[in-house]
């Protein structure tokens, strides 16, 4: 038996995917059901999905977001919002949006929706520091190819010293990026972004994705994957869990 059905639809914004669900969508709390949770947990056991819902009100876009690990690229993630409400109509479209993520006012100019301004790189104690990320890089002469990541990894456990934020392994023009915990990231971040386009004069910045960028910008390009319904079934052979359609 259908208990609950919820509606959303999912977006790729340059290597990360982001679940939009309207805040209404959520208000009505099944017993040992929780719904953000299970948003979070579809394909199951899924640690890639970042859960944002919304609500429109007096002007201001309010969100919630609900990421399985940290959350990168908060600014990237914002504007990919708001670029698929506008196409959507959703939200009309206008000369600038204010969003309220957790208690912090961000201001987004329509025609900036689909860039992101590198920021400023400053170079310290053999590291950078970009948006109070620290960023350590390491050139290395092993190749920074998908055969190579069990060498790729040890190298980077190898270096992990719990001070920086993003490891970054430098081959040429390529490279590989691991988050604080260790784990290798397959979409670009923004402030190593930066320190590679700023610092190393590189065009491709990582051999993942084949990013590029143009002066001082980072493009920025959301793709629809899905429309979604979730429906909460009892039956479910799988605890607490969906059916997706």
């Amino acid at each position: 038996m259908i208990s609950k059905v919820i509606n959303s639809y999912d977006i790729h914004i340059n290597g990360q995917q982001l679940r939009i669900i309207e805040k209404n969508e959520l208000e009505t709390v099944l017993q040992d059901y929780e719904n953000k949770a299970l948003m979070r947990n579809e394909p199951r056991g899924s640690k890639y999905v970042r859960l944002l819902i919304f609500q429109w009100s007096d002007d201001v876009l309010d969100v919630e977001l609900h990421p399985n690990e940290s959350v990168d690229n908060i600014c990237v993630l914002l504007k990919g919002c708001i670029s698929s409400l506008v196409d959507r109509g959703r939200i009309n479209s206008k000369e600038s949006y204010l969003v309220r993520n957790n208690g912090q006012m961000y201001e987004f100019q329509h025609g900036c929706l689909t860039t992101e301004k590198l920021p400023e790189v400053e170079e310290k104690q053999n590291m950078y520091l970009v948006n109070g990320k620290k960023i350590k890089v390491y050139e290395v002469d092993m190749e920074i190819e998908i055969k190579n990541i069990t060498a790729i990894k040890a190298y980077i456990h190898s270096k992990q010293d719990g001070n920086s934020d993003y490891l970054v392994l430098k081959q040429g023009e390529k490279q590989v990026v691991a988050n604080k915990k260790g784990d290798i990231l397959a979409y670009p971040i923004i402030e190593v972004v930066a320190v590679c386009a700023k610092e190393f004069s590189q065009e491709i910045i990582t051999s993942f994705t084949g990013l590029k960028i143009h002066a001082e910008d980072m493009q920025l390009n959301y793709y629809l994957i899905s429309n979604s319904q979730f429906y909460i079934e009892h039956s479910d052979i799988y605890a607490k869990g969906f059916i997706i359609k």
